[in-house]
């Protein structure tokens, strides 16, 4: 099994804005420095055996069912190995250990949700008719 570790980067990188290409934000790399300064999101490299293969952006809030992780924004690619549900699977894992009760993410790529849905997501409604947004409670 491959060993996966997350660092925090502290601002966005060239390559986190790369890996983030396909979650606009008004097209703009704008909102995650705004986020980032104001201390609501965290910008993570992904390492797998101490090689970067990609990008993480990680918010909390608080939910009425408790603290609840939250994918902002991910990318990157790793050869011979399908990112999102080792991602996933990790993720699910760092948040219980750190006391989150849940993790969400929102996107408009059915596929990616029909692979979270194989790991116990649920698709909820937050009113926006443009997006899927999936979550697991843990």
């Amino acid at each position: 099994m491959a060993a996966i570790e997350i660092k925090n980067i502290g601002a966005l990188d060239e390559r986190a804005k790369s890996d983030f290409k396909d979650f606009s934000h008004n097209g703009t790399a704008s909102f995650y420095r705004r986020e980032v300064v104001a201390g609501r999101l965290s910008v993570f490299s992904v390492l797998i055996d101490g090689l970067r293969v990609g990008s993480l952006a990680l918010r909390r809030e608080v939910q009425p069912h408790g603290s609840e992780m939250v994918i902002v924004a991910g990318g990157g690619s790793y050869t011979g190995q399908r990112l999102v549900p080792l991602m996933l699977e990790f993720l699910e894992g760092l948040a219980g250990r750190n006391g989150e009760q849940s993790v969400r993410f929102h996107t408009k790529r059915e596929p990616l949700a029909l692979v979270a849905q194989g790991r116990g997501y649920i698709e909820i409604d937050d009113g926006d008719p443009d997006e899927i947004t999936m979550r697991k409670v843990l």
